[in-house]
């Protein structure tokens, strides 16, 4: 699909991923976007927009950046048709975002206050994904809860870009959590995928979620790169005087190798401003929640609880 795009060949990719999209029904929003670029970029608007349309029927929605960011609709903008069907779709991404919240489960939890693991899903990812992502945790008598950002881009697709709406959203959340479970915010996790590692760290470094320790999976962001951006965050954590230790994991073949330089610059970083980060690299595997974890998440655990008196 991508060779043919790039070699401009539309109508082709176009019959492909109409003939292809339908063993991919867990896809089909994507199909439906990528079948009405191809359109737009045959010359079809017509047909573009009757895609968009039927996507809708189905409902799949498109945000604001898909809409107005797209290289291929970018035709399409102002045209009736299109303009008719953004204004649809922008509509479900507005109630999209005002009914984020986070998502519980749990089993043999035992008695209150409950040991919670907080986990963030990646950008693009969602609560359904996180919840899947970190299911081992409930083996271990762990209430697990998956926050979600407002930051929609699609249906079932958010992302954590914009800081301030992050942070609203997690505090909103995590007080909604706390008035409904007393929690043992002395043995509080918070865990992050991708984006929402990042995101994940930024809220246990200020506080936002007052966790005990947090643990991070394939980080990817802006400061991943830059552990010294980080020094502010940290700073603000040492002020508090509240202990916290960390646990970071990454694929092996994750971006060809250089996440995992990335983040081991990062745990070697934290650890000597005081916040000792142990690291696991995951053989096999690449960007993405490694499935039957169990093992790795006890030794993370191990790791953040190891100084515990």
């Amino acid at each position: 699909m991508k060779d043919l795009t790039g070699q401009q060949r539309h109508a082709e990719a176009y019959n492909l991923i109409t003939e292809e999209g339908p063993q991919f029904p867990d896809d089909e929003s994507d199909v439906y976007y990528l079948r009405s670029c191809a359109a737009a970029r045959m010359g079809r608007a017509d047909l573009a927009v009757t895609l968009i349309r039927e996507a809708l029927a189905r409902g799949h929605w498109y945000g604001e950046v898909f809409l107005r960011r797209s290289p291929s609709w970018g035709p399409l903008q102002g045209t009736a048709g299109f303009e008719d069907v953004a204004r649809e779709s922008l509509a479900r991404q507005r109630a999209a975002s005002a009914a984020a919240r986070c998502s519980v489960v749990g089993e043999q939890l035992g008695p209150e206050p409950y040991r919670a693991v907080v986990a963030f899903h990646g950008n693009g990812g969602n609560t359904r994904e996180s919840l899947s992502g970190w299911r081992e945790v409930v083996h271990e008598g762990r209430l697990l809860v998956a926050v979600q950002s407002s930051q929609w881009i699609a249906r079932g697709r958010a992302v954590w870009d914009d800081e301030d709406k992050a942070l609203r959203d997690v505090r909103e959340q995590y007080a909604t959590l706390t008035a409904e479970y007393a929690l043992d915010v002395g043995h509080l996790i918070i865990a992050g995928f991708s984006m929402g590692a990042e995101t994940a760290l930024r809220m246990a470094l200020g506080g936002t979620v007052p966790a005990r320790g947090f643990v991070l999976l394939g980080m990817a962001g802006p400061r991943t790169a830059d552990p010294a951006s980080w020094l502010p965050f940290i700073e603000k954590r040492r002020q508090s005087g509240l202990p916290l230790r960390g646990y970071l994991m990454v694929g092996a073949n994750d971006d060809d190798g250089v996440r995992r330089e990335k983040m081991t610059r990062l745990a070697d970083f934290l650890t000597s401003h005081g916040i000792p980060c142990g690291l696991e690299v995951l053989p096999g595997h690449g960007h993405e929640y490694p499935g039957n974890c169990l093992s790795t998440v006890r030794r993370a655990f191990a790791f953040i609880n190891s100084d515990d008196p």
